[in-house]
C-alpha cells in the first residue's frame, strides 16, 4: 500500500470515530513520520511498531513516545483494520519526574494585569475555572448558566463533559463579552454567513444549528475565514493568539517563570488545593480520569516547605544563652 492511500485510510477513520482537532493534527504527523521511516521488508507490523518506537527511545520524552504508540495502534485499528497483537517489547523512554510550572496569586494577577480583553478573559477563566486553552476558547454562549455561576465544558480531552465553576468577579465582564457575541451574531446573520462549526454527526442532522445564538462562540474570532476549504464563517478566537501575549505579558510583568497558557490551570489547582480543596473534587473539575493525575498538585504545594525549619536556622542543641546579670548598685 503506498503512503498517500494510508493516508487517505487515516482520514477516513478520523471521520468515523469523531476525534478532535488537535487530536487528528497529531496523529496525522505521527503516522506521516512512521511511514516515512518504517521498512516493511521481511518483518511484521508489531517488529515494525517496536523497531520504530526504540530506535527514538533515547530522544524522545516518555509522553512523546506513548503518544505516537497511541497514534500507530490507532492507524492499525481503525484506519487499517488490522488491530496490532501482542508486541515484543520495545526500549521504553525514561520517564522524568517533573513539576509542573504554577503561578502564585500574586504572580498570576500581575501576569493578568499587563494583559488586555479578550486575552485576559480567557486567562483569567483558566486561572479561576482550571480551562484548558482548546476548552474555554471553543466555549459557546449556551454553555454559561449565569443563575448558577456555572459553565459547561463539551467535548473535553477524552471526549468528556463536565461542569466547572464561573468566577463571581468576571460575571459583568463576561456579561459585557456575551453581549458583544450577540451582536457580532446578529452581524453575521444579517450577512448571511455560514452557520459556525458543529460535530460532524449534529451537522449532518441538524444542518440548521450551527445558526442558533447559543450556538454562537463566546469568544468569536474577529474575522471570518475566508477561502475554498474554510468557506465563509466565523471560527473562535484562535489559542495561537494567546501563545504570543502570554510571554509579553510575563516580560512586562516581571515574572521570571516560563509561563504559557497550561500554567494557569496548573495554577488553579495548586490555589484550590492549598484553599483546603478535596483532592476527588478537583479530580472532577479538571476532569480526569484518575485520581493520580491531579496528585501531582500535591507536591506544589509550598505549606509543606514551609513549614520545615532549615538547618543553617537551628540553633546548636549545646549552647545555653544566659541572661546577663543586672549591675550592682551601692547601698545608699
Amino acid at each position: 500500500m503506498k503512503k498517500s492511500e494510508a493516508m487517505v485510510l487515516l482520514e477516513g477513520a478520523f471521520e468515523r470515530e469523531r476525534l478532535l482537532y488537535r487530536s487528528k493534527q497529531t496523529y496525522r504527523e505521527c503516522v506521516r513520520r512512521f511511514l516515512r521511516e518504517t521498512v516493511w521488508t521481511g518483518q511484521s507490523a508489531e517488529d515494525a511498531v517496536c523497531a520504530f518506537l526504540s530506535s527514538h527511545a533515547a530522544n524522545w520524552a516518555a509522553a512523546t513516545q506513548s503518544q505516537y504508540l497511541n497514534a500507530v495502534v490507532f492507524f492499525f485499528r481503525h484506519a487499517l483494520n488490522r488491530p496490532l497483537g501482542e508486541m515484543p517489547g520495545w526500549v521504553r523512554a525514561e520517564k522524568a519526574n517533573r513539576l509542573p510550572v504554577w503561578l502564585t496569586h500574586e504572580e498570576a494577577l500581575a501576569v493578568l494585569g499587563q494583559m488586555r480583553d479578550p486575552n485576559r478573559l480567557v486567562c483569567e477563566l483558566m486561572y479561576g475555572s482550571g480551562f484548558r486553552i482548546s476548552e474555554v476558547t471553543r466555549l459557546r454562549r449556551k454553555d454559561v448558566n449565569w443563575r448558577e455561576l456555572t459553565m459547561v465544558v463539551r467535548d473535553g480531552k477524552g471526549a468528556k463533559d463536565r461542569v466547572t465553576c464561573l468566577p463571581v468577579s468576571l460575571v459583568d465582564r463576561l456579561r459585557a463579552q456575551d453581549e458583544y457575541a450577540e451582536g457580532l451574531w446578529k452581524q453575521d446573520r444579517a450577512r448571511g454567513v455560514d452557520p459556525v462549526w458543529q460535530p460532524d454527526a449534529v451537522a449532518r442532522k441538524y444542518p440548521k444549528r450551527g445558526l442558533e445564538a447559543g450556538e454562537y462562540w463566546l469568544f468569536p474570532a474577529g474575522a471570518l475565514a475566508r477561502g475554498a476549504q474554510w468557506g465563509n464563517v466565523r471560527y473562535h478566537v484562535h489559542p495561537d493568539t494567546l501563545a504570543k501575549a502570554i510571554p509579553q505579558a510575563t516580560k512586562r510583568a516581571g515574572v521570571l517563570k516560563h509561563v504559557k497558557a497550561h500554567v494557569f490551570r496548573h495554577s488553579f489547582a495548586t490555589e484550590y488545593l492549598q484553599n483546603g480543596g478535596a483532592i476527588h473534587e478537583l479530580q472532577a473539575l479538571l476532569g480526569h480520569t484518575t485520581i493520580e493525575t491531579p496528585q501531582i498538585y500535591l507536591h506544589c504545594l509550598p505549606r509543606l516547605a514551609a513549614r520545615i525549619t532549615s538547618p543553617l536556622d537551628r540553633k546548636p542543641s549545646n549552647v545555653v544563652e544566659f541572661a546577663q546579670p543586672e549591675p550592682l548598685r551601692r547601698a545608699v
